[in-house]
């Protein structure tokens, strides 16, 4: 009689505790639809930075337009991996996650023509 009991607690133990693990990616009390909204908000501030860049060669400004842009993708990327091929937007999530990473090409790009150091060079979330 005990085991049935013992069984059913420590599934309850062992649920409770995966929904209290750090370092998840979901972030409660936020929809899939609001972290949309803030990658997207990313890349506009990344576009931002770009044309301001564009504007007056500042490399701080291009530095800015890399990093936001950079967080865009990763917000595209996480939440791509967090809900799966089956959630309806997934793939408006990858177009949008590609065009960040082509985005992230061209600053690369843009730096090496001008001779800017950028403080980061990788583009996690992007396949190359």
């Amino acid at each position: 009689m005990k085991r049935p009991w013992m069984a059913i607690a420590a599934a309850s133990a062992l649920f409770a505790l995966a929904l209290l693990v750090p370092g998840c990616s979901f972030q409660p009390g936020i929809t899939v639809r609001e972290r949309m909204e803030q990658g997207d908000r990313y890349m506009d501030w990344g576009l931002v930075y770009y044309n301001s860049w564009l504007r007056d060669r500042n490399q701080h400004y291009l530095n800015l337009a890399r990093e936001h842009t950079q967080h865009a993708v990763r917000e595209y990327f996480e939440l791509q991996l967090a809900l799966g091929h089956a959630y309806p937007d997934f793939y408006i999530l990858d177009k949008r996650r590609l065009r960040g990473c082509r985005f992230l090409r061209e600053i690369d790009g843009a730096a090496a023509r001008n001779r800017v150091d950028l403080s980061a060079s990788e583009r996690e979330g992007c396949l190359r």
